[in-house]
């Protein structure tokens, strides 16, 4: 079992393709554990998950309602703004935000990230990301006019 870009996914022997598969975990619906020995550990592993020194760091900023969500990727807690002190006895947490780096695999992933958290999570940069991201956000409301 993987985890890549906040996905889950099962890598293992297909019976019915006879090949080594990935499997996406939320789309499988039942598993079976046999004695089959196996037969295929010279498979090569797919390309997802092979080692990478191409994490991006991108800036983000956030509400701290959503950041329990986005702690495997968090970096670094740059500040607290949004107008009212984190510390502030009272303060609501949904007008809380927080700007931080992020760690993802691939900028491609953001936009599953930015998608996932709808306007509690807004990219600050580099600015190639949040440009590719606001351009990806564009299209999809494209296809509602």
């Amino acid at each position: 079992v993987h985890i890549a870009n906040g996905e889950w996914y099962l890598q293992g022997w297909c019976h019915l393709r006879q090949a080594m598969r990935t499997f996406h975990l939320d789309r499988v619906s039942r598993v079976t554990l046999t004695d089959i020995a196996s037969t295929h550990a010279t498979d090569a592993v797919p390309a997802l998950f092979e080692p990478s020194d191409a994490d991006v760091e991108v800036q983000v900023r956030y509400r701290e309602a959503i950041a329990p969500m986005l702690a495997d990727f968090v970096l670094d807690v740059y500040e607290s703004d949004g107008g009212v002190a984190p510390e502030a006895p009272g303060a609501p947490v949904a007008a809380r935000t927080r700007t931080a780096g992020i760690r993802v695999g691939d900028a491609r992933s953001l936009k599953r990230l930015a998608a996932r958290f709808g306007g509690d999570l807004e990219v600050l940069g580099p600015p190639e990301v949040r440009e590719a991201t606001a351009a990806w956000a564009q299209a999809g409301l494209a296809q509602y006019t």
